[in-house]
C-alpha cells in the first residue's frame, strides 16, 4: 500500500493512505512526498490528488474606515467610547486665523503709529472722527461675530458662546476658531421614545444640516432614520439628493430608483437620474429622464434640455445660443488658426485661404470664432459632442471629430505659445470627456 506525507508550518504530517490524505483538505502548494520520489513535491503536480485539493483564497484586503461624523446615542444606554471626538475629514479654516492675525496687526499699527500724527482743528471734528471710528468697529464686530457663529455651527461647537466671546473680542476668536477641528456631531435620544418620535427629531436635524449643505452629517442621519422607518421616502429623497452633491453618484441613483415607487417624488427623480446619465456621457438616457421630469413640471429640466438637446449637432450658432450652450465665460484664447474644412455652410460658400480663425475654451465646450471681411461665424461645440482630438504632427494639423461624424480640421504653426494652448485644449477636454486620451497624451509628454 501507498502512503503519503506532507509539511504544513514545517512540520512533517503522515504517513497516510490516499483515503486518509483525501480528509486532510490540502492547499494545491501544499508539499507532498511518496514512495518512488526523490523529493518534495506541490500536491497539484500528483494525478490522485488533483480532484481533492482546495484553492488558497486572496490575502485579506486592507480596510480603510473613514471616520464617523456623528454619533447618535439614546439616554440611559451604555455607548462605546470613539477613538476619535473629531471629524476627522474636516479641514481647518486656517484662511480664518490668517485674516484675524492681518486685522489685529492692522489695528495695532493704526493704535501705534498713526495715534500721534493725527491732528484735530477743533473737539468737534476730533468727536465727529471717534464717532465715525467707533460706528465702523461696531460694524466689524457684528461681522465677525456673525462669521464666527456660522463657523462654529459648521464645527459642531456651541453657537451661542462663541457668538459672546466673538462679540467682546472679535480678532481673537477669528485666530482661535480657525485652528479648531470639528467635533463629531451628536444627537441625544430619549429611549422612552416611539419610532416615529425619533425619526421627526431626526428628520428635523436633517432638514437643517441639508440647508446648510452639510450633505456627509444629512447621509449618517438618515441611514438612521430608514433603519427605523423602511418606507420614509423623503428621507430616501434627501439623502438621495445628498449622495448626488457629495459625488457618489451610484448611490445617489439607488436612492432615487426607489422613489420610484411614489409618484409624488417623480419630477425631481426624473431630473436628477438625467443629471447621472449625461454624467457618464449617455445623453440619450438623459434626455429621456428629463423629459419625463419636464412632463412632471419639473423647470429645471427644461434648460437641460435646451442645453444638451435642442442644440445637439447645431454648431453655426449666434451670440445669445453660444451663450446658452456654452456658457459666456471664455477660459482661454488663442491665436489665429487656419480653418481647412468641416462645415459644409462654410466650406461650399467661403475659401478657407481668406479667413481666419480664433479657437478658445468655455466652460462648457470649445468657441470657434470664423471670420471673413464682413462675415462672421461662431461655432460652439459642447464637449458631450467631442468623440476626439486628433492631431496630425507632420502638417500641423489639428482635427475635432464629433459625435456626428463631422470632423472639422484647422492648421496651426506650432510654436511655443500655440503648443500650450493646445496642451490645455487636450486637457481640457479629456477631463470633460474623458476620451481624448491618445491627444492629451501626445502634448504630455
Amino acid at each position: 500500500m501507498k502512503y503519503y506525507y506532507y509539511i504544513i508550518d514545517n512540520l512533517k504530517h503522515g504517513p497516510f493512505t490516499i483515503e486518509e490524505i483525501k480528509t486532510k483538505r490540502l492547499l494545491k502548494n501544499t508539499l507532498i512526498w511518496t514512495e518512488g520520489m526523490n523529493d518534495w513535491v506541490s500536491a497539484n503536480t500528483i494525478n490522485e490528488l488533483k480532484n481533492i485539493l482546495i484553492s488558497e483564497p486572496p490575502s485579506i484586503p486592507k480596510v480603510i474606515n473613514k471616520p464617523s461624523v456623528i454619533k447618535i446615542k439614546e439616554k440611559k444606554t451604555l455607548v462605546p467610547k470613539k477613538s476619535s471626538k473629531y471629524d476627522l475629514t474636516y479641514e481647518k479654516e486656517n484662511n480664518i486665523t490668517f485674516i484675524g492675525i492681518t486685522l489685529l496687526i492692522l489695528f495695532l499699527a493704526i493704535n501705534f503709529i498713526f495715534a500721534d500724527v493725527l491732528y484735530f482743528e477743533s473737539k468737534g471734528s476730533y468727536t465727529q472722527v471717534l464717532a465715525y471710528f467707533g460706528i465702523t468697529l461696531f460694524i466689524i464686530r457684528i461681522i465677525i461675530t456673525v462669521l464666527v457663529v456660522k463657523i462654529a455651527t459648521r464645527q459642531n461647537r456651541n453657537s451661542i458662546n462663541w457668538g459672546w466671546f466673538a462679540f467682546f473680542f472679535p480678532l481673537i476668536s477669528l485666530i482661535v476658531i480657525g485652528l479648531l477641528k470639528k467635533l463629531i456631531l451628536s444627537i441625544e435620544l430619549d429611549s422612552n421614545l416611539s419610532n416615529k418620535e425619533r425619526v421627526t427629531i431626526l428628520m428635523d436635524k436633517t432638514e437643517k444640516l441639508f440647508l446648510d449643505k452639510r450633505y456627509r452629517e444629512c447621509i449618517e442621519i438618515l441611514n438612521k432614520v430608514i433603519n427605523l422607518e423602511r418606507k420614509n421616502y423623503n428621507a430616501f429623497r434627501i439623502r438621495a439628493i445628498s449622495h448626488y452633491k457629495s459625488g457618489n453618484l451610484d448611490k445617489s441613483k439607488i436612492d432615487f430608483k426607489i422613489l420610484y415607487t411614489d409618484d409624488k417624488f417623480s419630477s425631481i427623480t426624473n431630473y436628477y437620474l438625467g443629471n447621472i446619465e449625461i454624467s457618464s456621457f449617455k445623453r440619450e438616457k438623459a434626455i429621456t429622464f428629463w423629459n419625463k421630469a419636464l412632463e412632471y413640471g419639473n423647470k429645471k429640466a427644461l434648460s437641460k434640455l435646451d442645453l444638451y438637446n435642442n442644440f445637439t449637432g447645431k454648431y453655426l450658432l449666434n451670440n445669445f445660443e453660444t451663450g446658452k450652450k456654452l456658457g459666456n465665460h471664455i477660459f482661454e484664447k488663442t491665436f489665429y488658426f487656419k480653418y481647412l474644412k468641416g462645415l459644409a455652410h462654410i466650406d461650399n460658400n467661403e475659401l478657407a485661404e481668406n479667413i481666419n480663425t480664433e479657437i478658445g475654451l468655455c466652460n462648457n465646450g470649445i468657441i470657434i470664432n470664423i471670420s471673413k471681411v464682413f462675415k462672421n461665424y461662431t461655432i460652439s461645440i459642447a464637449y458631450y459632442e467631442v468623440n476626439d482630438i486628433v492631431f496630425n504632427i507632420d502638417n500641423n494639423v489639428i482635427e475635432i471629430n464629433l459625435i456626428d461624424k463631422k470632423n472639422l480640421k484647422f492648421e496651426y504653426n506650432r510654436n511655443e505659445d500655440e503648443s500650450e494652448f493646445l496642451k490645455r485644449l487636450c486637457k481640457m477636454v479629456f477631463e470633460k470627456t474623458n476620451k481624448i486620451s491618445s491627444a492629451y497624451k501626445y502634448f504630455t509628454d
